[in-house]
C-alpha cells in the first residue's frame, strides 16, 4: 500500500469539519503534480487559515499542513519518499493524516 498510517505523531492541532473542508479544497486538492511537494519550500499552497510546507529529511520529504497563526500547529503530516511519483498517493497520505492526527508514510 503506497500510503500507510504510521500510528505516530503528537501535538496535532485540532480542526473541525469546516476547517478540514478548507484544507482539502484549498490545499490538498490544489496540488497538481507530485513535484509540487518534492522540494524544500514554505507556503507551497495556502488557504485562509492554513499553509503547506515541505522540507527534505534524509530520503523523505516532510510535507505538513499547519495553521498560519498562533502556535502554527501541524494538522497533517506525510513523509513522502523521494522516489514517489504518485500525486494521488501523496494526497491520500495528507488526507489520511488530517483525519487521523497521525503521521503517514507515502512510498
Amino acid at each position: 500500500m503506497p500510503a500507510i498510517d504510521l500510528n505516530t505523531g503528537t501535538n496535532y492541532g485540532n480542526t473541525n469539519k469546516r476547517q478540514k473542508t478548507e484544507i482539502e479544497d484549498d490545499i490538498i486538492d490544489k496540488l497538481t503534480h507530485y513535484s509540487d511537494v518534492m522540494r524544500t519550500a514554505n507556503s507551497i499552497k495556502t488557504s485562509a487559515n492554513f499553509h503547506l510546507d515541505s522540507r527534505k529529511i534524509n530520503s523523505d520529504y516532510k510535507v505538513e499542513i499547519q495553521w498560519k497563526t498562533g502556535g502554527k500547529e501541524t494538522v497533517a503530516l506525510a513523509l513522502v519518499d523521494e522516489n514517489c511519483t504518485s500525486l494521488v498517493d501523496i494526497q491520500a497520505g495528507l488526507n489520511g493524516s488530517l483525519g487521523s492526527s497521525t503521521n503517514w508514510q507515502v512510498t
